[in-house]
């Protein structure tokens, strides 16, 4: 079903996403990578740090650049436009219809709270979308749901609920 109006057009996925998605990886990866360099080079600390330390160091950005990335990498926007979820591109990303979710998960007492649709039939962006939703308090309610969520699944519900004879 396609929205009668502009008004029926939400963006459930927070303003955030672009920060967590491409910048903090990115400034996690070059800041921590820079200070692993000026340790290996012995460019900190009177004395140099002893090769253990340089080798946990260059583990440790190694391997939490590699998490962040993939962790923060999967986030997408999305919007919600009458009953369905267009996901990725306004325009052009794929569209899954309400009643299509499987699942709808969100993450609780995690600083940034996250959002996973599990969808019913694979997409081109896969079975499980994952995104932060706009107005999330978790920071200061970490328990609490998402109004996104509570909007989403209600939606939901009363579509499944409108099939039944």
């Amino acid at each position: 079903m396609l929205p009668v109006n502009s008004q029926d057009i939400e963006l459930l996925s927070s303003g955030a996403t672009t920060f967590w998605k491409r910048v903090f990886p990115t400034a996690w990866t070059l800041g921590v990578g820079a200070i692993t360099v000026a340790a290996w080079l012995d460019l900190i600390g009177h004395p140099p740090a002893p090769e253990l330390v340089k080798g946990a160091l260059l583990a440790g950005w190694a391997l939490f650049s590699g998490l962040f990335f993939r962790w923060f990498g999967r986030l997408k926007h999305v919007w919600r436009e009458g009953d369905e979820i267009v996901i990725g591109d306004r325009r052009k990303g794929p569209r899954v219809r309400l009643e299509e979710l499987r699942e709808i998960k969100e993450t609780r007492l995690q600083k940034v709270k996250m959002v996973t649709l599990n969808l019913g039939r694979p997409s081109r962006l896969g079975r499980e979308v994952t995104f932060i939703p706009k107005g999330a308090t978790s920071l200061w309610i970490p328990w609490a749901d998402s109004p996104v969520v509570r909007d989403l699944e209600a939606r939901r519900q009363r579509l499944l609920g409108a099939g039944d004879p």
